[in-house]
């Protein structure tokens, strides 16, 4: 057996073996230099009398016997051959080729278990990074079948003896050639289903890393299967979404016409939201900037979805707040970091609400106004959004009071399914009412 060099990387051939030794010298001939080969076989248990076991075919040298009918007399008879044992045609170390045996070859969790054992073999052997090969030409259907999946799933190459101009559709017996097998569309096609399945359960970063190791350590191209690109491209405009990094995603969906067509619009006028609310520019008249409240009540929905109740209850508790601020922000020109009283939108009674919060709270203009102030301000000012908080206001402390206890708040407690139960669907009825006002 040819040794490997620094010019000829270390590699492993698994193959199924049948009845036939043909295609299994074949393939560890024209795979060479090898480091070690692996054989999967039956055993005796599993043959009858008049058929060898396959594990007896890598060993010793075995008789086949085989009906047959002469055409001259009419009659049947038995015939006999003898096939050499594998290893006797091929030059290897016996510490360098292991055997794992099969009790019924026909029995697919069998097969699954021994292409594990044979994984775990070269995990043993420190050769966990070696190339590997998965020759399934020999062997029973099943057998054959379980190899080529635990290779597929483990990132093995796949290859099978050809022959050309082959007749024997039972068994190859003649001179072919080890062929290396395309996985590239059935990893492709595994991909984007798993892909689109975690798509629909929102768990967007799950589809993003499922595409990309196919795309990078599995052999995959975006070129053989355009939906997959796209599926990555939509996946990963979700994770930015998901991030409140709308720029990104915009970008994202401006690269896909029809993620363009459907999200593009949408995320424009998100960003657009974002930049006023950040910036000291006049609210520019005709701009609604609750979608923008909207959309954290789909991501808190979403997290809800996942299990992840702690951040969909920040979600909204970020959303409440943000509602307040926009109100002010576009009707009022008021920010609530900065809230100067001498702002001519303000009333009079505004103006001596915020006196008497500088009195109250020791603090000088511009005052900071946290999330009830926020809508405090906006009663003085008779808005609409300010009369529904007030009406409204216990359903909202005791929505924030289960918040305040959370981890990701001021407590200890988590939000589990049954506080989302309790404030979750509420809070998101109370913050869809407020929208309207």
């Amino acid at each position: 057996m040819t040794e490997p060099t620094a010019r000829h990387p270390p590699k492993i051939l698994v193959c199924t073996v049948g009845g036939a030794w043909q295609p299994v010298v074949q393939a560890i001939q024209q795979n060479q230099p090898l480091t070690r080969v692996i054989f999967l076989c039956s055993t005796t248990s599993s043959v009858t009398e008049e058929h060898a076991a396959s594990d007896r075919t890598v060993t010793e040298e075995t008789q086949r016997t085989f009906p047959c009918h002469c055409p001259h007399c009419d009659r049947d008879f038995k015939a006999t051959s003898k096939n050499p044992a594998i290893l006797d045609e091929v030059d290897f170390a016996e510490d360098r080729y292991h055997i794992e045996r099969i009790a019924d070859p026909d029995d697919l969790d069998q097969v699954l278990d021994a292409c594990e054992r044979a994984e775990g073999w070269i995990a043993d052997q420190d050769l966990a990074h070696c190339e590997v090969i998965a020759n399934y030409t020999g062997g029973t259907k099943t057998m054959t079948f379980g190899l080529g999946h635990h290779g597929l799933r483990r990132g093995w190459k796949l290859e099978v003896i050809r022959t050309q101009g082959r007749h024997d559709l039972i068994k190859i017996d003649t001179a072919g050639v080890a062929t290396a097998q395309s996985v590239s569309r059935a990893l492709s096609s595994a991909a984007l289903e798993r892909a689109e399945e975690l798509m629909q359960q929102h768990n967007f970063h799950g589809a993003v890393t499922i595409i990309q190791s196919a795309l990078r350590d599995r052999g995959v191209t975006s070129a053989e299967n355009p939906r997959l690109l796209r599926c990555q491209t939509e996946s990963s405009l979700w994770v930015a979404w998901d991030a409140f990094d709308y720029l990104a995603a915009r970008q994202l969906a401006n690269d896909d016409p029809e993620l363009k067509k459907s999200h593009a619009s949408t995320l424009g006028k998100l960003v657009r939201t974002v930049e006023l609310m950040a910036e000291g520019e006049a609210w520019p008249a005709g701009l609604d900037g609750t979608p923008l409240v909207s959309d954290i009540l789909a991501n808190a929905e979403r997290c809800a979805q996942r299990q992840r109740f702690d951040d969909a209850v920040a979600r909204l508790y970020r959303a409440t707040e943000l509602l307040a601020q926009l109100r002010l922000r576009a009707a009022y020109n008021t920010h609530t970091g900065a809230v100067n009283p001498k702002n001519p939108t303000l009333t009079p009674t505004a103006r001596q609400w915020l006196s008497i919060l500088g009195e109250t709270t020791g603090g000088r203009p511009p005052f900071k106004l946290g999330l009830r102030q926020s809508y405090e301000l906006l009663a003085t000012l008779e808005d609409p959004l300010g009369q529904f908080f007030e009406t409204q206001l216990q359903s909202l402390l005791g929505f924030i009071k289960v918040r305040n206890s959370a981890f990701h708040a001021h407590g200890l407690s988590p939000i589990g399914r049954k506080n989302w139960r309790k404030i979750g669907k509420p809070w998101i009825a109370w913050l869809r009412a407020a929208l309207e006002q």
